[in-house]
């Protein structure tokens, strides 16, 4: 099947990473496991390979910034602020449990939700003041979308 999500560009991509993981990664991780620690050298060589991009350059990344990075971003943040949420506040109950009372009460949506766009809000402002208005427009979408989800779920109740 032909894949037309990915450009070129991105191919030759996946075949670097796939190249490094299998020159570099596979023969040693087993010793990295068992020493409990990754080797600087590997983060200069995944650096040079340009694996940093997303990270800002400030980080030793080359701060890409584009929308693609926005749409991820913007879907993650409020996903990692929900789990940690959970495991803070509410990790008495069993996920399920969790999932079955947080779609039946207002409050907690909104609760979540909040937090959700409250992270989202934080990239936002982050990524246009440091001028990477693409990934900055990515996330901007996504907390619309959250935005408009969460309002949903509380009408649905």
């Amino acid at each position: 099947m032909l894949r037309t999500l990915f450009t070129p560009d991105h191919e030759d991509f996946r075949r670097s990473v796939r190249a490094f993981v299998d020159r570099v990664v596979v023969p040693s991780y087993a010793d990295w496991e068992r020493d409990g620690i990754v080797p600087r050298d590997v983060f200069t060589q995944v650096a040079e390979l340009g694996l940093f991009a997303a990270v800002p350059e400030a980080f030793g990344g080359a701060g890409v910034h584009d929308f693609r990075l926005g749409l991820i971003l913007g879907f993650l943040a409020p996903l990692l602020i929900f789990i940690g949420l959970y495991f803070a506040r509410f990790s008495d109950y069993n996920f399920d449990e969790f999932l079955r009372t947080f779609l039946s009460e207002n409050r907690l949506i909104t609760f979540f939700g909040a937090w959700c766009l409250v992270g989202n809000i934080a990239l936002f402002t982050y990524y246009i003041n440091t001028a990477r208005d693409r990934t900055a427009r990515g996330i901007f979408i996504l907390s619309v979308v959250y935005g408009i989800l969460v309002l949903l779920l509380k009408l649905w109740n």
